[in-house]
């Protein structure tokens, strides 16, 4: 089997940015939700408020610093935000593509994932709102992660602990993943002290200089207070509208019976049955590489 090459992967980067082109992506209704999350903290940005201290927001700072910076630049209207969204939802499948040509080992599977990938995860209604760069700096950090596997070089971890801090900054949860799946490999290897130091070390230079930022304008403890409550009550708050799998008998129900309704939503977890299989019996037999690992950060932060 031929693995890919780079010319393989610009063609697929190629394909995703053609067949994701929307020329007449402003001609659509108005999302009031998403909107009404985003722009009145951008305005508060814009006109120099404090996130968190003077107004509240749901998820993380970058969140909103982001699109404010393109409305700087470019204007202070819906259409921005709409194209920031736009491009951010393209840009991660971008970063999933060039994540899956080192992962994968055969061309074949690479072309024929890419256009899977895209059909699955590019939304033809909401890719204008919901996200933009938000799941890419967590898929960053897994990239730079890979990166460091396959060549060692430390560099590498410190660019992973940059958009891990990043993607943390952005959504909490994205962060946590992000730090997870790094974790999880570099604790796999021999030299994981030096690799784990320098990978934390990038993530607290990055968080900690906010967080100096925050207190300056004491808004560190409404930051903190924020997270938490994000974190402990968003499940009370936004409460499912279907059911969903509530015990073990009902997890088996669904994972096992295809007219059960939550079957298709349970289907990945076959994935990871296979790949935690795989990478046991890897193990077992001392024939783990850097491939492996590199699969099994992927797998983690997608998780």
């Amino acid at each position: 089997m031929q693995k890919p090459t780079r010319t393989d992967a610009f063609i697929l980067c190629l394909f995703v940015l053609l067949i994701t082109w929307h020329p007449f992506y402003l001609h659509q209704q108005i999302n009031l939700f998403e909107l009404g999350l985003y722009l009145p903290g951008i305005d508060g940005i814009l006109n120099g408020q404090i996130p968190y201290r003077d107004f509240f927001y749901l998820r993380g700072p970058v969140d909103l610093y982001l699109p404010a910076l393109f409305m700087r630049f470019w204007g202070e209207h819906v259409a921005v935000l709409c194209a920031y969204f736009y491009a951010g939802t393209v840009m991660t499948l971008i970063i999933c593509v060039i994540i899956a040509r080192e992962l994968l080992p055969s061309r074949i599977f690479f072309y024929m994932l890419v256009p899977v990938l895209v059909a699955r995860t590019f939304p033809r209604v909401v890719f204008t709102y919901w996200g933009g760069l938000r799941y890419a700096w967590g898929l960053l950090a897994v990239l730079c992660v890979i990166y460091f596997l396959r060549g060692r070089k430390i560099g590498w971890l410190a660019a992973a602990g940059i958009f891990t801090a990043i993607a943390g900054l952005t959504s909490i949860e994205i962060g946590v993943c992000a730090f997870t799946a790094a974790t999880v490999v570099l604790l796999w290897d021999g030299g994981w002290r030096r690799y784990l130091s320098a990978y934390c070390a990038a993530i607290l230079t990055v968080v900690g200089s906010y967080f100096i930022y925050m207190a300056a304008n004491g808004a560190l403890a409404d930051y903190l207070n924020t997270q938490w409550v994000i974190v402990t009550q968003m499940t009370k708050t936004f409460v499912q509208t279907e059911p969903v799998p509530a015990n073990l008998f009902q997890i088996l129900h669904a994972l096992l019976i295809p007219n059960d309704k939550n079957f298709r939503q349970m289907t990945s977890v076959y994935c990871y049955l296979f790949l935690v299989t795989y990478l046991f019996l890897r193990r077992r037999s001392h024939q783990l590489d850097w491939m492996d690992k590199a699969a099994a950060a992927a797998a983690v932060y997608g998780f």
